[in-house]
């Protein structure tokens, strides 16, 4: 069964940050990024993306993995997207797979110690 996958663009990001914060100003949100109120604009109004290491600055508030961030925000083409689509599902489906291992390493009781 396949996952559907979401990426989020920039402006989700920008918005979520913004919420832990208490819907606070853009100039209050631009210094929280360590970014410019100008550069903020640009982004808010869809004329550029955020750099990784802003997005790693977003991942890092929000207590989630850098990757998932970068991939909806890295921009470009149809070609582009449906890439980091494929990737973020990836990513998606190792975590779940090493949570469920995490959960119950020998679900069929094949790792006995030796008698």
């Amino acid at each position: 069964m396949k996952t559907k996958v979401q990426l989020h663009k920039t402006i989700y990001w920008l918005e979520q940050v913004r919420k832990i914060y208490g819907d606070c100003s853009d100039t209050q949100l631009a210094q929280i990024l360590h970014t410019t109120k100008q550069a903020l604009s640009k982004q808010i109004n869809g004329e550029t993306q955020m750099s990784v290491e802003q997005a790693v600055r977003v991942a890092q508030i929000l207590d989630i993995s850098p990757f998932v961030v970068i991939c909806g925000t890295a921009g470009g083409s149809d070609r582009d997207e449906k890439f980091w689509t494929a990737a973020l599902a990836e990513y998606e489906l190792r975590q779940k797979n090493e949570r469920q291992t995490q959960r119950n390493p020998d679900p069929a009781g094949r790792l006995r110690r030796a008698s």
